[in-house]
């Protein structure tokens, strides 16, 4: 997601060098979920509120997904 938004390709290095590889995977998974949430309700996935993101946090407690899942994708997202 960081390469598709407007930050120069100097600062999207920068932040992913910052990052382990557990936690780019960990990330990874929560913007695929964030964005399929995002597409499945007409929003656009750069375009973060907290009221979408706690309604896809909701939406994906209520069918079973891990806590630590959600947590992740909150983390990836804020």
């Amino acid at each position: 997601v960081l390469e598709e938004s407007d930050f120069k390709i100097e600062t999207v290095e920068f932040i992913l060098s910052s990052w382990a590889d557990n936690t780019k995977k960990s990330y990874a998974t929560g913007w695929t979920l964030w964005k399929k949430y995002c597409s499945d309700n007409g929003l656009d996935f750069l375009e973060i509120n907290e009221s979408n993101l706690a309604n896809c946090l909701l939406e994906l407690s209520i069918k079973g997904v891990s806590v630590n899942t959600i947590q992740n994708l909150k983390n990836a997202v804020s």
